[in-house]
């Protein structure tokens, strides 16, 4: 037995680490085979049947393994620590020797005591997660009636704390076969080595709550408890659904469920007024009760023991209700799941909160039908009460319009009532189309503005300046001179005489706008929800001075989004770079940011999921995306419009599709669009103008373009990403809805993306497939290189005289043929020569020659 060691030195672990991992894979039953550089074989960490599992060599020869199928990645220490399920000591001394593998039995000597167990390391959660955190990893491998099984996060809940900086997560897996397991997830230190990672365990004791950054932001809330992230954050929309905003109510939970109460940090409480809803549990004791298979009382069901305890933990500092759940509900239902019919929310809050010291003190009283007192003076249901009344007092509103419409006839009526200065009267004395103008100036300002290089009028809805498109300003005019016309002059309801109107108010100072105003925070995304900063991560309220324009289709939702992670493992063959790279690359196009000169390219055959993904993306960017012809960026016999160039204004990500096989990029075009800072076109009969360059460029077709030619700058641009999976025969054509419903998932998703391509210094992440398909795709090109490559033969300059080499127009003859042999146009003799003159010393001897190029025989 080799020598023992008190403690995991640095230099012991460098030794551990230094192990050769293809040598420790094979003795834990791992055949690994070589190819190349690197080391293939069945993953022992998840169930296949083709090796995905790799080993291969970094820097000063140390190595590391992958797994492209379950996403296992880590070091010698880390391939025993996950196998064998120890610590990082133990994993040390287990490669080192100095303890048996699982399963054997340590033999100390007769005249020698065994060494005291050493303490297992120990991580530390550490809060917040900082900044410079990797991006936490989504697959947990997991063992399962003795098979691995990789399980991809179906769902995650981000913990915050006060200041709304994240401490962690708890994620949900589904299982195979059903079911579900729940695990959280914190970044954490170790005890030996001070290193630091991603974990999946629970936070540290006292645990946090899940809500507390909404706590802290709204301070005079009342506050509802459920068990369960889930259960709390559906029940806090269907609250906000009712205009109840979180000023009013915050939901919160805690990790662990039912049984850690105990362990839950529930001080925040303190001072408020609480509700606590628990889930609508019908259990029966167990077989082995003498009340086996009879339903327990409710204070027994596990949904309100646990409440009960949350009441016994902040009773002394809180004001307390328990909400009966309803009756006649499935056993564990909660507000995720679908109300009952005729089911009000309220109303039901109103009529079944108790005080739960009755229920404790009179077990009998809280079983019977009347059961509970109700308190309606209760602060929670007094403001649900409110609420309730204020809501069927309101009166509906038909539309949009309609709402406009009333409110500026109200208002306008208010100022002819109240006005005292003279100015109104003047105006009704003369409703000339300058004065009725006057009028419409005081009904919209603030909520109309007239964009000249567009042409057209911009409402303000209540989230975003919207292009008009229904000639609302007329209509608005028309209904002002109807109102002034006292007299009922045929002028004033004629249609030139609103057009008039308009036309003043065009160039009114209060409506009239270049244009160029709208939307020039490029880090600035608006959502229904809210305006998110994408340099703070942030969301704040809408405002009328951002002058935004555009709107994202949905908010962002933390949660959910199984559905879409599940099909981004199907369509990357559960490549987690590729899936990181599509993330960060897509996540990069929510902002304008165009410091970076690169465009994207999905390719692969049909029925893969890139068209599934892509037009997936564009709905949610909604006004942010735009579609534009492929030939756009194709190489045309003749000049295309400058219009398409034009829909690009504004534009955040640009997508185009169905690339024609034999296609050719426009070289030029690409540099224009991908690197130009400022762009020029016009619009059809319009005029030129230029406009800043916002967008990225996303191109997808089973067909990859050629190039004529190949330079460093094109190589740097074009990012080759491959679908190589195939659903064909097993397409789901719901996928689609499904994936939409899921959409506010996916753009948390690119929110994240965006953020890592931030703090990356606005890099796209490595990921081998997409510079394998990019090399790949470059070293295929039938370029003058290639032709170089294959017709000539590159000769040491020997002393020959200059005329000896080959004519310039000889060699370009055998080019054309070359590429006409392929079906293919080639360049010009400019062009040709300019790329030849990069390539070999020109010179001239009765004509242009390159000196070393000899022509193959044909």
């Amino acid at each position: 037995m080799g020598a023992q060691f008190k403690r995991t030195t640095a230099d012991v672990i460098d030794q551990a680490r230094a192990t050769d991992l293809v040598w420790l894979a094979e003795s834990y039953g791992v055949k690994m085979h070589r190819q190349g550089k690197d080391f293939f074989g069945l993953c022992p960490f998840h169930s296949e049947s083709s090796p995905s599992f790799t080993v291969y060599s970094k820097s000063a020869g140390r190595q590391r393994y992958h797994c492209m199928g379950c996403g296992a990645d880590g070091d010698p220490i880390q391939f025993v620590q996950e196998y064998e399920g120890v610590g990082f000591r133990n994993a040390v001394k287990r490669i080192l020797g100095e303890l048996p593998a699982s399963g054997a039995t340590p033999t100390p000597a007769s005249n020698q005591k065994a060494p005291p167990p050493e303490p297992e390391e120990v991580w530390t959660p550490i809060y917040p997660v900082p900044a410079s955190a990797p991006n936490r990893p989504d697959i947990l491998n997991r063992k399962i009636k003795g098979e691995w099984h990789a399980l991809v996060v179906s769902r995650r809940w981000a913990y915050r704390n006060q200041a709304g900086e994240v401490i962690g997560y708890v994620c949900r897996f589904d299982l195979p076969g059903g079911g579900k397991e729940v695990m959280p997830q914190v970044w954490a230190a170790s005890s030996d080595t001070g290193e630091c990672r991603w974990r999946w365990q629970s936070f540290s004791k006292p645990r946090p709550m899940y809500g507390l950054d909404k706590l802290a932001k709204h301070p005079n809330a009342q506050v509802l408890a459920k068990e369960g992230e889930k259960a709390a954050d559906a029940a806090q929309q269907r609250f906000v659904d009712l205009g109840i905003s979180l000023d009013k109510l915050v939901v919160v939970s805690w990790p662990g469920g039912g049984k850690a109460v105990k362990h839950v940090d529930f001080s925040p409480l303190a001072g408020r007024s609480v509700g606590l809803w628990p889930d609508a549990d019908q259990q029966v004791y167990p077989d082995r009760h003498e009340r086996a298979g009879l339903v327990m009382p409710f204070l027994e069901q596990p949904g309100t023991v646990a409440m009960l305890d949350v009441w016994r933990a902040i009773r002394d500092v809180a004001s307390v209700k328990l909400i009966l759940p309803p009756e006649g509900v499935e056993d564990g239902w909660d507000l995720a799941d679908p109300l009952p019919a005729g089911f009000s929310l309220l109303a039901h809050i109103k009529a079944s909160s108790v005080d739960p010291a009755t229920l404790v003190r009179d077990n009998e009283s809280a079983e019977s039908e009347s059961g509970g007192v109700l308190i309606d003076s209760h602060a929670l249901i007094a403001e649900f009460e409110r609420l309730q009344a204020e809501r069927a007092d309101a009166l509906p509103v038909r539309d949009e319009g309609e709402r406009s419409l009333r409110s500026s006839v109200v208002t306008y009526d208010k100022e002819l009532s109240q006005h005292s200065d003279g100015i109104v009267d003047a105006l009704l004395q003369h409703p000339t189309q300058d004065n009725v103008a006057l009028v419409f100036r005081r009904q919209f300002e603030g909520q109309l503005l007239y964009a000249h290089s567009h042409g057209k009028w911009f409402e303000w809805d209540g989230t975003r300046w919207a292009r008009e498109e229904t000639d609302k300003a007329f209509n608005y005019a028309r209904e002002i001179a109807r109102r002034m016309n006292t007299e009922g002059k045929s002028s004033l309801g004629s249609a030139s005489f609103c057009k008039g109107v308009e036309q003043f108010a065009r160039a009114d100072r209060a409506f009239a706008v270049a244009g160029t105003e709208f939307d020039t925070d490029n880090y600035l995304l608006n959502t229904p929800a809210g305006i998110f900063d994408l340099r703070t991560n942030t969301m704040r309220p809408h405002d009328q001075r951002d002058r935004i324009t555009k709107s994202t289709e949905v908010s962002p939702i933390e949660t959910g989004g199984e559905r879409f992670l599940r099909f981004l493992h199907e369509i990357t063959g559960g490549d987690a770079s590729l899936a990181k790279f599509l993330q960060v690359s897509l996540g990069a196009c929510l902002s304008g940011a165009v410091e970076s000169h690169w465009m994207l390219f999905w390719t692969g055959t049909g029925r893969n999921g890139k068209n599934s993904l892509g037009d997936l993306v564009m709905y949610i960017m909604g006004d942010y995306a735009k579609k534009i012809p492929s030939s756009t960026l194709m190489a045309k016999s003749y000049e295309a419009h400058p219009t398409e160039i034009a829909n690009l204004q504004g534009a955040r990500l640009a997508v185009s599709s169905e690339v024609a096989d034999g296609d050719h990029w426009d070289e030029a075009r690409i540099n224009e669009l991908t690197g130009d800072e400022t762009l020029s076109a016009r619009f059809m009969r319009g005029d030129f103008f230029d406009f800043r360059r916002t967008h990225k460029h996303l191109i997808f077709g089973n067909h990859r373009p050629q190039l004529r030619t190949t330079t460093d700058a094109l190589k740097s641009r074009i990012k080759i990403v491959p679908f190589r999976q195939s659903f064909k025969g097993r397409e789901d054509p719901t996928l689609p809805a499904r994936l939409r419903d899921e959409a506010g998932f996916v753009l948390y998703w690119l929110l994240q993306g965006h953020a890592a391509w931030i703090a990356s210094g606005r890099k796209l992440p490595h990921c081998a497939v997409v510079e394998e398909e990019s090399e790949d795709y470059f070293a295929s090109q039938s370029t003058v290189e290639a032709w170089v490559s294959e017709r000539i033969i590159t000769t040491p300059e020997d002393g020959r005289a200059a005329r000896q080499w080959p004519r310039a127009g000889d060699l370009f003859h055998d080019y054309q043929s070359w590429k006409q042999d392929r079906g293919e146009q080639p360049i010009s003799q400019t062009r040709w020569g300019e790329t030849m003159a990069k390539l070999f010393k020109k010179c001239t001897a009765n004509g242009i020659r390159y000196v070393g190029a000899v022509l193959k025989p044909r």
